[in-house]
C-alpha cells in the first residue's frame, strides 16, 4: 500500500467506538497500518488532541485521557511528519497563490506535510476539504467512499 497520511477526521473516527463512521476509519486505518507505512501529520495529530479535549459532554477527554488514547493509539504505529522551517515562506506564498483562506489554511497544511513526507494517499472523512487543492499525485481516499 505504501504511505498512507491521515488527516484529524479519520483518526478521530477511527479511536471513537462511539463515532457514526467509526467502522470505516477504523478498516481504513488498521489496513494503513499493516499493508505500509503510516504517516502522522503533526498538525493532524495536534488538531486530535483539541478535538478530543473539546468534545460535548459526555464524550469529551481530559487533557491526560486524550495524550494517553492518541500515544497508545499511534506512537510506534507510525511516523510524525512536518513541514520544515525553511519551507514556511514558500508554504505562505502557495496559500496565497492558491487564495487559501480561514480554517482551509491547515487542511492544506495537512495536505502539504503529507505530500512532504512521500505519501501515496491521505485517509480523511472530509474528501472535499482536501480535493480542492492541487495534490499532484497524493489521493485523497474516504473509506467507505467510491473511488474518485
Amino acid at each position: 500500500m505504501g504511505k498512507t497520511a491521515v488527516d484529524t477526521s479519520l483518526v478521530i473516527a477511527a479511536l471513537l467506538a462511539w463515532h457514526e463512521a467509526h467502522p470505516p476509519a477504523f478498516a481504513a486505518l488498521t489496513a494503513a497500518l499493516e499493508e505500509g507505512e503510516l504517516l502522522l501529520p503533526i498538525s493532524s495529530l495536534i488538531e486530535c488532541y483539541s478535538v478530543l479535549t473539546r468534545l460535548p459532554a459526555p464524550h469529551r477527554l481530559s487533557p491526560g485521557d486524550a495524550a494517553g488514547l492518541l500515544e497508545s493509539a499511534l506512537r510506534g504505529n507510525g511516523r510524525v511528519v512536518g513541514l520544515r522551517a525553511g519551507a514556511a515562506w514558500g508554504f505562505v506564498a502557495a496559500l496565497d497563490h492558491e487564495s487559501v483562506r480561514g480554517g482551509a489554511t491547515y487542511d492544506r497544511r495537512i495536505l502539504e506535510e503529507a505530500r512532504a513526507a512521500g505519501a501515496e494517499r491521505l485517509l480523511t472523512l472530509n474528501g472535499n476539504d482536501f480535493r480542492r487543492f492541487p495534490a499532484d499525485r497524493l489521493e485523497v481516499v474516504v473509506p467507505g467512499e467510491a473511488a474518485r
